[in-house]
Formats: C-alpha cells, sequence, structure tokens
C-alpha cells in the first residue's frame, strides 16, 4: 500500500511538473511565433519599399532597336497595353517579347516593374517571358516591362539600351 501511495505521489508530481514545462514551452513558442512574425511582417514591408522601380523612374528610351510585347491578348504595337489574363491554376502565363535591331553582342535585362525576371540574349527575336514566378508581376494592374542592356553586361554597367512597355493583368 505503502509503494501505492508513493507511486501516486510520483505520478502527480510528474505529470503537474510536465504540465507547467508544456504551459512554459507554449507560451515561449507563442512568444517566438510573434516576435517571428513581427520580423516577417517588417522583413517583406522594408522589401516592398525598396522595389529596384526607382531605379528607372525618369529614364528615357535610349539605344537603337525597338520592343514589341505580344499574346493571346494583343500586342504593344500600335501603342496600347497587352491585355494578359491571369488564373494562379494554370502555367505558365507569359507573354512574347519581339526585340528588333538590338544589340544582340549584349545581355539584355528584362524587368517587370523594376523587378528582374529575366536575362536573354536578344537582337532581333521574339522571345517568351515567363511572370508567374514574379508576385509583383501577377497583381491585377497596370505594368511595365523594362529592357535594358548594361555597358558592361551587367548591372554595374552604363544603360545603353533602355526599351519600354506596358501590359495590363487581368484576373480570370
Amino acid at each position: 500500500m505503502k509503494k501505492i501511495a508513493v507511486l501516486a505521489l510520483f505520478t502527480v508530481a510528474l505529470l503537474g511538473g510536465c504540465g507547467g514545462s508544456k504551459d512554459d514551452k507554449a507560451a515561449d513558442s507563442s512568444s517566438s511565433a510573434v516576435e517571428s512574425s513581427t520580423t516577417v511582417e517588417s522583413s517583406t514591408t522594408e522589401s516592398t519599399v525598396a522595389t529596384e522601380e526607382d531605379k528607372f523612374a525618369g529614364q528615357a528610351e535610349v539605344g537603337n532597336g525597338s520592343m514589341v510585347l505580344y499574346g493571346a491578348g494583343g500586342s504593344t504595337e500600335d501603342g496600347s497595353a497587352l491585355t494578359v489574363f491571369y488564373d494562379p491554376n494554370t502555367i505558365p502565363t507569359s507573354f512574347d517579347v519581339s526585340t528588333t535591331d538590338i544589340d544582340g553582342s549584349m545581355l539584355s535585362y528584362i524587368y517587370v516593374d523594376g523587378q528582374l525576371i529575366a536575362k536573354e540574349q536578344l537582337g532581333t527575336s521574339q522571345q517568351p517571358v515567363e511572370i508567374q514566378d514574379t508576385p509583383s508581376a501577377i497583381k491585377e494592374g497596370t505594368h511595365t516591362v523594362q529592357l535594358v542592356q548594361y555597358s558592361t553586361d551587367d548591372e554595374a554597367g552604363d544603360i545603353v539600351t533602355f526599351k519600354t512597355q506596358q501590359y495590363e493583368l487581368k484576373l480570370k
């Protein structure tokens, strides 16, 4: 009987200790989750504010050649925006970048709203560009596509070619 009483007392003490520890761990975990959530939110806000869009603000078109966007929703050939319909369940979502007389010996950087989405060797060519992997490029609204060539074939160089077109993204 004495052994059963000791065993019962030991079990109660053990369960009581685990319960308190569990609550402490839950509180610590909860606190960490809040801190982590705050950190992620701050990081997201900072990355949204610090987009590369301002990098091309006020940049005039320069360099030889031209760029036109083509897709099922038309083209920018006549100066209007291309319409792209986006369905998150349909992959890929893309349009074609058609270039004429762009310097093919230089690397072309393709940006959407200042965010790099592709690096291609373009001349007089037509290249499909997929946008579904760039969250800002698949938000409903009007977007700007920038084709940029740098003097050193990297973003540290001076801009020698800059062409721009727009597309309008609509959700299906």
